[in-house]
């Protein structure tokens, strides 16, 4: 329970991120050297929401602001330079009404389940805490309903199917699965990496066996959140994608810092849960997120 804790902890840091204004970064939408691999700007659908984005739980703003449920296992590391934090977390959280501070969406209350196991033991059911920024610029939050989590540090293996079982001991029995990809490692760039603006940078990775999408997102060290402006799919079993300067030198020159964060995943689409009226989904992800200096 204290590890659980501790890694509970970890995500909270990781994940605060308050509502935010709607992005001011535009970047036209740039081909890769690869054919068939289009780098594309994020769009957020509400301006005013907000939530983690994908270097903490593998999932897009697009699928954040969507109302409906997600399991989800992820495997995470954090490559800073100076070290690296692995751990594995699943998670459930299942959308009810959405939660509003000063007239703008900053996320959903979660919908309390009942008990649900995880790979043979029971999830954590904690308060859902919905962060967001009073008009002066502080940070503040609002405990909205429930979500679950377990510690999976120990339990995450690649290509091995996972499952939940929701309410196992009531009327509303729902198993979903899920298997998870094969292990991602990132060759470049790797975490401290100063990455010119004039020169072509390739992206290198090994593990297929899933979809990869990478996000790069500009990143703020001393408050520690991210914003996601770009994304792309390239095939997993590619094994890598070059970004040409054009595009690093299009990148904001305000900031200096980013994240690339790969996400090699595979997911169970259009889970039907008993009295739940929005679909679900279930994914397995090996995320990995690269902090760099761009120049």
């Amino acid at each position: 329970m204290k590890r659980t804790r501790q890694i509970l902890s970890i995500l909270t840091l990781i994940l605060i991120a308050g509502c935010q204004q709607p992005s001011d970064i535009e970047v036209a939408p740039a081909s890769a050297d690869q054919a068939g691999v289009e780098i594309v700007p994020v769009v957020v659908p509400d301006t005013g929401s907000s939530g983690a984005w994908s270097d903490s739980v593998a999932v897009l703003p697009l699928e954040q602001s969507q109302r409906g449920g997600s399991f989800l296992l992820n495997r995470v590391t954090h490559d800073t330079g100076t070290g690296r934090v692995t751990f594995a977390l699943a998670r459930v959280f299942f959308a009810d009404s959405a939660v509003q501070m000063w007239g703008r969406n900053c996320g959903f209350s979660g919908r309390d389940l009942g008990a649900i196991v995880f790979d043979g033991g029971p999830m954590l059911r904690h308060p859902n805490v919905v962060h967001g920024r009073t008009i002066l610029g502080v940070d503040t939050a609002l405990i909205r309903g429930v979500a679950y989590a377990s510690n999976a540090t120990q339990k995450y293996v690649p290509n091995r199917e996972f499952s939940w079982v929701v309410d196992p001991m009531g009327p509303r029995l729902l198993t979903v699965s899920v298997r998870t990809p094969d292990e991602l490692i990132v060759h470049s760039p790797l975490g401290g990496a100063r990455v010119s603006r004039t020169q072509d940078l390739k992206l290198l990775w090994t593990g297929a066996n899933g979809r990869m999408d990478i996000v790069i997102s500009t990143y703020d060290p001393t408050r520690r959140k991210s914003r996601p402006i770009l994304t792309l799919n390239p095939p997993a079993s590619a094994g890598r994608v070059v970004l040409p300067a054009r595009l690093l030198s299009g990148l904001p020159v305000a900031s200096r810092f980013y994240v690339f964060t790969f996400i090699l995943s595979n997911r169970t689409e259009s889970i039907s849960m008993p009295q739940y009226p929005a679909r679900a989904f279930a994914r397995a992800a090996d995320v990995y997120n690269s902090y760099v200096e761009i120049r």
